[in-house]
């Protein structure tokens, strides 16, 4: 006998960005939608919410995987009674019906996530239970949606002042009486920033050492640790970098000026506050290569907080130009936007194209899309940022 439902399903209400997206302590609002094409006994729509984080990797050394879980929600909903299984069935005629669905989100919710050892998922299932002839019969469908937890770097007013770091060090060469310092000076707009933004980078590098500076490079770095059974896993992802190859010889210098390192508009804000078994963290590093596999490293903590969509701009947006270089005082300077590549021989900077560009990832906007949307029951999805594992 065929089935007299043909369509059953979750319609939730969407944001701006045409996703399933609510803050914590938001209405999570919808209708579940029945089409049938002959009459049915309707017993029950019942809709259930749950929120929940699963953490886990395996061990070559133990005998079980390492599990952790932690759940947020998990709540009922009645949308259609009948009143209990004793109660009697309630007539539905053939047509279009749709139930409206109201849930208050808890306040204490963590913001969504797919990582590499671990999850923070939210899906509304619904399940419509029908008296036939010889028993009961359901029909389930599920939605997922997506939380976003709002991290204010504005109550943070030191997240929002410029940040400069130094660091020098002594290397030597091929003979011990040869050696000398190489000396880098960081400095960055704000150590704040939102997704989709610009991070603004000046420094300065004298190499007074033997050896050869042979590339910069400014890396934006995500540091994921997950929790399960007293124990921990760690996942460190370059998220955006860029690179700047170059050959500087002893009391040579390079300037960066105003150089653009932009905040992928799809990573998750610091800290995931809320869940306990998942960490998140970011760190800008800036690392001088320099020959013989010897390097100068500096590392400055940033914050990634959350966007409401409200003031991206053009400039968030990725909207770019790329400017020429200078050379004063030995030093090639670098900017405003684009970094470029060391002086030709005769010294013309003016057909130099720009050499560093955004890392994406391999990533299009399918790809960022998904990235933070919650998986269905029983689905498994990769992070893009770690498409390359």
């Amino acid at each position: 006998m065929a089935n007299p439902i043909t369509k059953f399903e979750i319609h939730l209400e969407h944001d701006i960005d045409e996703q399933y997206q609510y803050g914590p302590g938001e209405i999570l609002r919808g209708q579940v939608i029945l089409v049938t094409k002959e009459p049915i006994n309707l017993k029950a729509i019942t809709v259930q919410i749950r929120g929940e984080a699963t953490v886990g990797w395996d061990d070559d050394g133990r005998s079980e995987p390492t599990r952790a879980s932690e759940s947020y929600i998990d709540a009922s909903v009645d949308l259609v009674s009948s009143g209990g299984e004793l109660g009697s069935a309630i007539r539905v005629d053939p047509g279009d019906h749709s139930y409206t669905l109201e849930y208050q989100l808890p306040m204490n919710l963590p913001s969504s996530f797919i990582g590499k050892y671990g999850s923070i998922t939210y899906v509304a299932k619904a399940t419509l239970k029908e008296d036939k002839k010889f028993g009961l019969s359901t029909t389930i469908t599920s939605e997922p949606f997506l939380v976003l937890r709002m991290l204010d770097i504005s109550s943070e007013p030191k997240l929002l002042l410029r940040r400069q770091e130094k660091v020098q060090e002594r290397f030597y060469g091929t003979l011990i009486c040869l050696n000398g310092r190489v000396s880098v000076e960081l400095t960055i707009d704000k150590t704040g920033h939102l997704p989709g933004e610009d991070m603004q980078l000046d420094a300065e590098i004298t190499n007074g050492s033997p050896r050869t500076v042979q590339s910069l490079q400014a890396a934006l770095v995500m540091h994921s640790t997950f929790h399960a059974k007293n124990l921990s896993r760690s996942h460190v992802q370059v998220v955006n970098k860029k690179r700047d190859e170059c050959e500087l010889g002893s009391g040579d210098g390079r300037r960066w000026k105003s150089v653009r390192l932009t905040i992928p508009p799809y990573i998750p804000e610091s800290r995931l506050d809320g869940c306990d078994i998942i960490d998140i963290r970011y760190e800008l590093e800036f690392v001088v290569e320099l020959s013989n596999r010897k390097e100068l490293r500096l590392t400055i903590p940033i914050t990634v907080g959350t966007f409401d969509g409200s003031s991206m701009d053009d400039d968030i947006r990725g909207k770019r130009t790329t400017t020429k270089g200078d050379v004063k005082g030995g030093f090639v300077t670098v900017g405003q936007q684009q970094v470029i590549a060391p002086p030709s021989p005769n010294g013309d900077m003016n057909d130099i194209d720009g050499l560093l560009e955004d890392i994406d990832l391999g990533m299009n906007d399918e790809d960022h899309s998904k990235f933070r949307h919650p998986m269905n029951p029983g689905d498994t999805r990769k992070n893009p940022l770690f498409a390359k594992d």
